[in-house]
């Protein structure tokens, strides 16, 4: 018992020093994804193209922040021009859309191929106000809540069941972390508040051991928020990317509720049109008592095998003379 003890302890210390992640993705095409695609990856954090190289999801290139300072709540200084590139685009959102970031797990996930004690003490997405000129404070990033995703189940209290099950809430939705647990894709998801149309910075927050400044890491972006959906399409459009709604995996969306009620109605794009008739539904008809006969002339008499069968047809469906 007492060395068991200590193995549990010994691997909670493990995941405390390496404890590191970011958002690699800030508009994911797969909600509960199972695995990372740049295909599907529709825009990138502040700085991507230097620490995340779409074709390496996960590899370390010190793009974590933690010990947050109060007046360094992102990673790389902004600069809207340099951080973004046609390969690495800012992120361009509507009002309502629901939007799926995603990150590397990097080991942090409660699991059969782990154990149960990896902690998770919440993740959350703060919104800065329209067009700022530099980047908010942590604590001003703290004033405006626009997601909590919860806390992922871990710990002695938890049964297998629960940190086996995905999707989960929290940090460690990594459906597939036991095939590759330090590059696992995890995702979450949240609805863009009903907000004027502009730019915005985001912060991502992660609380791994404990919720405070010190085992806090943060990850930041920019994205332009248009009127509607036909404007994201637009946009997107332009740069070649897909304008479809994300995947929704394993069933259920964990997506908490959108800041401020519900989303503007958004009108939809009109579908194309063809050339092709619509296919019919069959027509519903009751069946006759027997079947019609034609008119004839009430001079002509039906001949003795004619009587049979219209004999024969009565009986059969009960009809009467």
């Amino acid at each position: 018992m007492k060395f068991a003890l200590v193995g549990v302890i010994s691997l909670a210390l493990l995941g405390s020093a390496l404890g590191h992640s970011w958002i690699a993705c800030t508009d994911y095409l797969q909600e509960n994804g199972d695995y990372w695609s740049s295909a599907w990856c529709r825009s990138y954090a502040r700085n991507g193209h230097k620490f995340t190289p779409k074709d390496n999801f996960g590899i370390d290139r010190g793009y974590d922040h933690n010990n947050v300072p109060e007046n360094k709540a992102c990673h790389s200084p902004r600069n809207d021009n340099s951080m973004y590139t046609s390969a690495y685009p800012m992120a361009v959102y509507y009002p309502g859309q629901k939007v799926v970031i995603a990150h590397p797990v990097k080991n942090h996930v409660a699991e059969t191929c782990t154990n149960k004690y990896i902690p998770d003490h919440g993740s959350f997405v703060y919104m800065s106000g329209k067009n700022p000129s530099s980047d908010p404070t942590l604590s001003q990033f703290k004033t405006n809540l626009i997601a909590d995703f919860g806390v992922s189940p871990f710990g002695h209290l938890k049964s297998q069941a629960e940190i086996t099950t995905y999707p989960k809430p929290g940090y460690q939705n990594a459906p597939k972390f036991c095939e590759n647990m330090d590059k696992a894709l995890a995702t979450n998801a949240f609805y863009i508040p009903n907000v004027a149309p502009g730019r915005y910075t985001f912060m991502w927050e992660w609380n791994f051991n404990s919720k405070g400044a010190g085992d806090t890491y943060t990850s930041c972006w920019e994205a332009d928020i248009v009127a509607n959906i036909n404007e994201r399409d637009s946009k997107l459009s332009q740069r070649q990317l897909p304008t479809r709604q994300p995947d929704l995996l394993h069933g259920i969306s964990l997506a908490p509720p959108m800041k401020g009620g519900s989303a503007p109605v958004q009108p939809q794009p009109q579908p194309q049109q063809t050339t092709e008739r619509p296919t019919q539904p069959p027509r519903q008809t009751r069946p006759r008592p027997y079947p019609v006969q034609p008119q004839t002339n009430n001079n002509i008499q039906p001949s003795s095998s004619l009587q049979c069968v219209d004999s024969c047809l009565r009986k059969c469906y009960g009809a009467s003379p």
